[in-house]
């Protein structure tokens, strides 16, 4: 399979235009670059085949793959939530956004990155797997848990989550605040809950799951809480309010990195 991204698609135009016989871009989304050879407004892939760029719209960054010999937008909506989901350009590793709203943000992966969590962990919220797959560079053991099938298939489609398949890594496919339940106190090391939106989330941001969460997280262990920004330009402070209910369910140190989005709590 092939993908590219909005910026190659420009980069081609413009190799194009300036008549020149080969392109510098990525056709697996930034992962690797590589010069491939112009041929009457075609770009060759590795393989000789000819592959003709879709046509963009104004400021798009919707990334694209390769299917029945043409290029198709990431980017569909769930018929079971009713909510738009698209693999959308970055400077680095794509984004997911759900209904505009984006996921997996920076700051809050590369702290998992250089933190380096060791031992058992409990990953709530798949995503497109950039926090589980933080995790599992130093972790024995990452369960990684996701109930929207929709978000799968958008990991199924981004070469970025090819990691995923690391032999440390498990993925489940169910509702975190059902799953945590069957583990045994103590069971995980570390935790990171990366979930949705308030709305969207059921029993995501609930105290009977950030009790569970302290239940199965051991007394040593920590949790990495990534906390959307919910209400802000209403007055309203949605972090505040989760950092009283996991107050309330045993954490006692936590600390909020507010620009960043995240808190962490032991």
């Amino acid at each position: 399979m092939y993908w590219v991204r909005p910026s190659d698609v420009l980069a081609v135009e413009n190799a194009i235009l300036a008549r020149k016989t080969s392109v510098h871009i990525s056709l697996d989304l930034g992962l690797m670059m590589q010069d491939l050879v112009l041929e009457h407004g075609l770009v060759l892939a590795p393989s000789g085949e000819e592959l003709s760029m879709p046509a963009l719209k104004k400021d798009e960054k919707i990334c694209f793959f390769w299917q029945d010999n043409e290029f198709k937008r990431i980017r569909f909506m769930g018929e079971e939530t009713g909510m738009i989901y698209e693999l959308v350009e970055t400077a680095g590793r794509p984004m997911l956004k759900v209904s505009a709203t984006p996921f997996h943000k920076w700051d809050f992966i590369k702290r998992i990155e250089a933190d380096g969590p060791t031992g058992m962990v409990l990953d709530a919220g798949t995503g497109l797997g950039y926090t589980a797959i933080a995790a599992a560079r130093t972790a024995k053991h990452v369960i990684t848990v996701e109930v929207d099938p929709h978000v799968l298939q958008v990991q199924e489609l981004n070469p970025w989550s090819r990691p995923l398949i690391a032999p440390n890594i498990e993925q489940v496919h169910d509702d975190i605040a059902v799953y945590i339940r069957k583990f045994p106190p103590a069971a995980f090391d570390t935790v990171i809950l990366d979930g949705g939106t308030p709305r969207s989330s059921g029993e995501f941001f609930s105290q009977s799951q950030y009790n569970q969460v302290r239940r199965v997280l051991k007394k040593s262990g920590k949790l990495y809480h990534y906390l959307p920004d919910k209400g802000v330009t209403k007055g309203r402070d949605f972090p505040a309010e989760v950092i009283k209910r996991l107050k309330k369910a045993g954490f006692k140190e936590v600390q909020r990195f507010k620009e960043e989005n995240y808190v962490i709590a032991k």
